[in-house]
């Protein structure tokens, strides 16, 4: 881990800052990076967020690496590819583009432009030469998981990961592999030739850049380890069990030090004066005041593991860990202030929003938040139970239920001020909810340790009272009535099944082996959808009879639909190295498009939208994610797909901001919104019985437009160019 690494502006070549590790920065040059920063910074400001963080803030993924190359200007990466970029000395980061959702354990600038970093899932390394605006993948180690990099010019670089050390000197273009070495963490170079490495085991030492390497130390337990350096002969290196090993003589030899913790150790960092920290897991902080030869442990500032610690100036510092927990002080470590915020940390399984302003989540340990703002901010609601909730229902924003683990449910009448726990009968894991009215309602019991047996529990008065009744072997995931008599279920075994009679028989509508459903979801009487591992089916006779829409790799957790025309379906794990994926129809799926949901690397649970645009994801780890503008996904239906009737001109094209649409075979009325390629909206507008549309749009930048026409039967989509 590379902490306090900044530049030093008396040497034209650049290369040779690595081992200035304290502030050096020339004051022209501040200037100038400064200026340019900014003006790239608030260029690249968010424009393709398609979804933004509500819970935690400013956001929810681990970070295990941060580094500063100025005062003001530094970066972070971790989790689900993030690469976060502060020019504020960290009190607010901007999310940059990557294209990947491989976790980042080590990032390293070389300059003001030029950086990489290096994954461990996937092997990626990563690059940027515009000061982290954008990132390109710039090699792959192929199977050897990678922790650290470091390069010592434009040229010379060394990364280091399990049993792997890695050396280039062509920019990273190439990389040579010089041998197992263990499983190493960290490197650190105290000048151009001379480096540092720590393993699980040992302490290596080169003193030719990386090409070969000597153990210094053995028996190290350097799980997690990192290392730093004071100066070219004074270094630590902290690592699991609470070891601290400290050299005197540039890693030639080290000494273990009693540090007083037998947690994890993850970064230190310490002043010229010989004053420093060591950060770690559960929120564990030491200080020395003689450079590492002895430490106190502090009061703990959190529970959460912190990974790393990193000072910009004399008194400016940063701590990041868990969960993208921010911690920020201005007087050298004496007291620390958190830029982090959070309502829970607990997985969050369901989410629902019974009007536009009011919703609420729920997930394990008895959580259950509450949003009146329409999902702009939550509150952890007082719960008498700790059981794991796995789903919930709300017949209106006052009334409504939450079930889980061993047949608990409990009801709120008054918004969640207060629950009833209601007796079930059931001792096992209620995993769905459905209320088709406020008297009726309906719940799915699974028995893990008989052979997953399904159950359906019953009440016919708002849940005073339960019966429960078996419905055989085989785990039945989800269910939807579309009156008080009539549903259908689906679940792992391929099945889908329906009654008509309120629950009490059931009729098999379909078998799909292979396919484990997830969901079900029944927009019209009529239409329905289930989906699942590798399939998204539909039915257009009310269950009798089942086609497959969509057959591939993602497995869907989720599907909904806000009217007949709108649905999204979730999957909680992504294409290849991604997570999560938002599919989305705007006609009643026929056809769907996808967009990945490129902010965090942890499973997403449910998915609830109030309305077309306005939706939320939940998941793991406390994760509360909304889109606003319907996930930034416009859907793209093929030419070959629409009717003849529905040929429409656009001219001229390209144009300036002046243009007409011809219309033709189209009587009604007709809507018409045009998005940047991100899909944000730029224009919106509605027309009645017109067969030509004149569009004068705002003055937009040059470049290409989707224009999206919707009539009442169909989504017409063409490419617009504004030159």
């Amino acid at each position: 881990m590379k902490v306090g690494v900044l530049i030093n502006c008396e040497s034209q070549d650049l290369g040779f800052r690595a081992w200035n590790l304290r502030l050096g920065i020339c004051d022209q040059n501040v200037i100038i990076y400064t200026v340019c920063s900014i003006i790239l910074f608030l260029l690249s400001f968010n424009t393709s967020a398609q979804w933004s963080w509500i819970n935690p803030l400013p956001q929810g993924n681990t970070l295990h690496d941060v580094q500063f190359i100025s005062a003001l200007t530094g970066f972070a990466v971790g989790d689900g590819g993030t690469i976060l970029k502060t020019i504020d000395g960290g009190y607010t980061w901007n999310r940059m583009g990557n294209g990947s959702m491989v976790s980042l354990n080590s990032v390293f600038f070389l300059d003001t432009s030029i950086g990489w970093a290096i994954s461990k899932e996937f092997e990626v390394l990563l690059k940027t030469t515009d000061g982290g605006i954008t990132w390109t993948k710039a090699y792959n180690f192929d199977t050897f998981d990678m922790n650290d990099v470091w390069f010592t010019d434009p040229m010379h670089g060394v990364a280091v990961g399990y049993e792997s050390v890695f050396i280039t000197s062509d920019g990273g273009i190439t990389w040579l592999w010089k041998g197992p070495y263990s499983w190493n963490y960290s490197i650190w170079f105290t000048d151009p030739g001379t480096a540092i490495m720590s393993s699980d085991w040992y302490l290596y030492k080169s003193v030719d850049g990386g090409n070969t390497w000597t153990i210094k130390q053995s028996n190290v337990y350097g799980w997690r380890g990192s290392l730093f350096f004071m100066d070219a002969d004074i270094g630590l290196h902290v690592g699991g069990a609470g070891q601290i090993y400290k050299t005197i003589d540039g890693g030639e030899t080290w000494d273990s030090i009693y540090s007083g913790t037998s947690n994890v150790l993850s970064a230190s960092y310490i002043f010229p004066n010989g004053t420093g920290y060591a950060v770690g897991y559960s929120g564990t902080m030491l200080k020395t005041t003689d450079a590492g030869a002895s430490w106190v442990t502090l009061p703990s500032l959190t529970d959460y593991d912190l990974e790393t610690i990193t000072f910009s100036d004399a008194s400016h510092g940063i701590i990041t860990g868990e969960l993208g927990l921010i911690l920020i002080t201005e007087n050298a470590g004496v007291t620390w202030t958190s830029t982090y915020s959070t309502v829970t940390k607990k997985n969050l399984n369901a989410v629902c929003f019974p009007d536009q302003n009011t919703g609420y989540a729920a997930g394990g340990g008895g959580t259950v938040l509450k949003s009146v703002n329409g999902g702009n901010s939550w509150q952890q609601l007082s719960i008498p139970v700790w059981d794991n909730f796995y789903s919930m229902f709300f017949n209106d924003p006052q009334t409504g239920y939450v079930a889980g683990a061993g047949g608990t449910m409990l009801k709120t009448t008054d918004g969640g001020g207060s629950w009833t726990s209601l007796s079930t009968g059931f001792t096992h894991n209620l995993i769905c909810l459905d209320f088709p009215d406020d008297q009726i309602g309906y719940a799915i019991g699974l028995d893990p340790g008989f052979s997953d047996s399904t159950y359906l529990l019953k009440t016919t008065n708002a849940g005073l009272s339960w019966t429960v009744k078996t419905l055989g072997y085989g785990s039945n995931n989800a269910m939807e009535f579309t009156s008080v008599d009539t549903g259908c279920m689906a679940g792992y075994n391929g099945d889908i099944i329906k009654t008509t009679d309120g629950g009490n028989t059931w009729m098999p509508q379909g078998d799909f082996p292979g396919v484990y459903f997830y969901d079900i979801c029944f927009p019209t009487k009529n239409k329905g959808f289930a989906c699942g591992w590798s399939a998204i089916y539909q039915t257009t006779d009310a269950g009798l009879h089942w086609d497959i829409l969509y057959s591939g790799s993602l497995g869907f957790s989720r599907i909904v639909f806000t009217d007949p025309q709108n649905g999204y379906a979730l999957a909680k794990y992504g294409y290849n190295d991604s997570w999560g994926v938002l599919f989305k129809t705007e006609d009643g799926g026929t056809t769907w498009s996808d967009k990945q949901i490129n902010l965090t690397g942890y499973s997403l649970n449910d998915l609830c939208f109030k309305d077309a645009d306005t939706g939320f994801v939940v998941g793991q780890n406390g994760v509360i994610l909304k889109t606003s503008n319907g996930g930034g996904i416009i859907t793209a239906i093929q030419p070959e797909l629409l009717p003849v009737a529905s040929a429409i001109v656009i001219s001229p094209n390209p144009c300036s901001n002046r243009f007409q649409i011809q219309l033709s075979g189209i009587e009604n009325s007709v809507s018409l919104q045009i998005y940047s390629i991100l899909g944000k909206e730029v224009f919106s507008s509605k027309y009645n019985s017109v067969q030509k549309l004149n569009v004068t749009l705002p003055l937009l930048p040059s470049a290409s437009y989707v224009v999206r026409i919707r009539t009442d039967s169909e989504v017409i989509v063409k490419k617009l160019v504004i030159h």
